[in-house]
């Protein structure tokens, strides 16, 4: 077990690379290790536990916190919530786990030795992740760079995996420049630091890169923390303090658009009267209300964002909902697992693709809410044409834990990938404003009551991910893999 020591040690410091901690230069060097480790191992079966116990440790150490919204707030006891956190990461471990065998085999059996070959395969089963089972890429290694101004450019052109795929790169680098120096090859004499002292040149010209001008005028907005209990939320005795406590903090604010939180309104959208909503409109000064309610339509519940005006009212209906929290699969496993899991309002059906953003006003705005952030095709359909990206969440599920932070970091690099400012309108944290490359404007507190006030500028303009999405790291990876394959070929032939 000793030898599996700094697996363990590797898996666990991952953490302290994403957010809050958000120490992104050590990213790259605890991979050249992981990468070292790895190689030490004589057999694939070596390779596999020591690869399990890394991917393990990785996750556990990171997302053990999601405990808490099924002990706190879903009735399972303590005991059984952190066994379904474990078998979750025991699930989520398989991926980095096969990336690294699959790296073994084929630099063994194939004898391809490029350094190509570990960020091609990693990335692909981080897609993967990202992609089966209705997706999880929460902890792809690509985020931990959206404080790096070098990354910027690479999640412009090719979004977090393409940032996945250069990061282990970068770690597979700094571990053959390790291997020069213990071999006492002089390190000016190194090829792996001159491809090194490349790269890092190379994404420095891409960081420069911008897709995007800044509108010609301003929006004058203010985000509501409503910061309410989430154990009192859904209490129907509570509805009226709620509806209640956001008019008065929207009476506080002279601005033209509020953007509350994700079903800041704890009833259904049928229930909450319109004279009640026009009375925001005797502020003379809004213009533009953004709420979130639980919808009911044509039989099926719907978590909705609505846009209300004096004169209309427009809607999004969440579309990527969150498995077991928004929605449980069919099947007898889980259908007994929902009788003991008690979420309030988990039985929402996915609204329709929204095919262009949101013309509000003098704005444009693509519009997500909470667990849509963490990934990129939901805004897909509507920001090329956007000014602003628009989230609405509630991470009170997750308690005081650093759940929300590392929610934060996927929001930020959604702003980045397609270059647009992000309004994130949270319950009770963290509500946020993030400019077009990712860098944090305002923030308000966890777990107060706040209202943020600002103007902000949006953006004209696509990246090339926000036009082709995934497609350019598919075509990049097909293309090292090509690449790879036919070095391998004709050094067989010759």
């Amino acid at each position: 077990m000793i030898a599996q020591l700094p697996f363990v040690l590797i898996g666990s410091s991952f953490i302290l690379c994403f957010y809050p901690f958000n120490l992104y230069f050590v990213t790259p060097f605890l991979i050249a290790f992981l990468i070292y480790f790895i190689e030490k191992q004589k057999n694939l079966k070596k390779v596999f536990f020591s690869s399990f116990i890394f991917s393990c440790f990785y996750f556990f150490v990171s997302i053990n916190w999601l405990h808490i919204s099924l002990s706190e707030f879903g009735g399972i006891n303590l005991f059984f919530s952190n066994l379904i956190i474990l078998l979750l990461c025991f699930y989520l471990a398989l991926y980095p786990t096969a990336s690294l065998i699959v790296y073994k085999v084929v630099k063994t059996k194939a004898r391809i030795d490029s350094i190509l070959l570990l960020p091609l395969i990693w990335t692909v089963f981080e897609i993967l992740r990202g992609t089966l089972f209705s997706g999880f890429p929460w902890l792809s290694i690509g985020y931990t760079q959206t404080s790096n101004l070098l990354f910027t450019g690479v999640f412009k052109i090719g979004g977090s995996y393409l940032g996945s795929l250069c990061l282990i790169l970068m770690g597979v680098l700094i571990y053959k420049i390790f291997l020069s120096f213990k071999e006492d090859i002089h390190l000016w004499k190194s090829k792996h630091l001159l491809l090194f002292l490349i790269f890092i040149i190379i994404l420095f010209g891409l960081s420069k890169l911008s897709f995007s001008e800044k509108t010609s005028n301003k929006i004058n907005f203010a985000i509501i923390q409503g910061n309410v209990d989430q154990n009192l939320k859904w209490n129907h005795t509570n509805q009226s303090l709620i509806l209640d406590k956001y008019f008065k903090l929207a009476n506080k604010t002279k601005s033209n658009y509020i953007f509350l939180p994700e079903t800041s309104f704890p009833l259904l959208r049928n229930r909450i009267s319109n004279s009640y909503l026009d009375k925001y409109f005797d502020n003379k000064h809004l213009k533009f209300l953004f709420f979130g309610a639980p919808e009911y339509e044509s039989g099926n519940f719907y978590n909705t964002i609505f846009i209300k005006s004096q004169i209309d009212e427009k809607k999004y209906q969440k579309i990527k909902l969150v498995p077991f929290g928004d929605y449980f699969p069919q099947n007898f496993l889980v259908n007994w697992f929902s009788e003991i899991f008690k979420i309030p309002m988990s039985n929402f059906k996915s609204g329709g693709i929204i095919n262009k953003p949101f013309q509000i006003g003098d704005f444009k705005f693509a519009i997500s809410i909470c667990y849509e952030d963490i990934f990129s095709f939901p805004l897909a359909h509507q920001i090329n044409d956007a000014n602003f990206i628009l989230n609405f969440t509630n991470d009170a599920w997750w308690g005081d834990s650093i759940g929300p932070d590392q929610h934060l970091q996927m929001a930020i690099m959604r702003a980045i990938e397609f270059e647009k400012p992000m309004i994130r309108s949270t319950n009770n944290g963290i509500s946020t404003i993030i400019n077009e490359n990712g860098n944090v404007i305002e923030i308000a507190n966890r777990d107060t009551i706040e209202i943020i006030e600002s103007e902000s500028y949006g953006t004209i303009g696509s990246t090339p991910f926000s036009i082709y999405g995934n497609k350019l790291i598919y075509l990049i990876l097909l293309t090292f893999g090509i690449y790879i394959f036919f070095r391998r070929y004709f050094s067989v032939s010759q």
